[in-house]
């Protein structure tokens, strides 16, 4: 059996197209974004639920729901419901967004 090397965490991997994704309109949004994006597959879709979103961010569950909302409805996600207890599915369509759709308010 081999001996298990404790490593100090260094950082994570940033997807480019979600880190120059740069209209999302605040930092959160963005966050929520590179979050979903680290947490995808090859072919960018991922299972993750709001409680992780928001751990993964640092913000409440309310605001992952939010921000989710968002990204979906200006296109840079989609989100597939399972139904019941179990977390929504997203895929990743970043190249697809639309800044314009977000309706930020400055």
């Amino acid at each position: 059996m081999s001996e298990q090397v404790e490593r100090a965490f260094k950082g994570v991997w940033i997807p480019a197209d979600a880190w120059l994704c740069h209209d999302l309109g605040n930092c959160t949004r963005k966050m929520v974004l590179i979050a979903l994006a680290g947490e995808s597959d090859e072919s960018g879709v991922c299972s993750v639920s709001y409680d992780d979103i928001a751990v993964i961010c640092s913000i409440n569950a309310r605001s992952a729901i939010r921000n989710v909302k968002k990204l979906e409805k200006a296109g840079f996600i989609t989100k597939f419901s399972p139904g019941g207890n179990y977390a929504n599915v997203y895929r990743l369509t970043i190249a697809n967004g639309d800044a314009a759709r977000l309706e930020v308010h400055v």
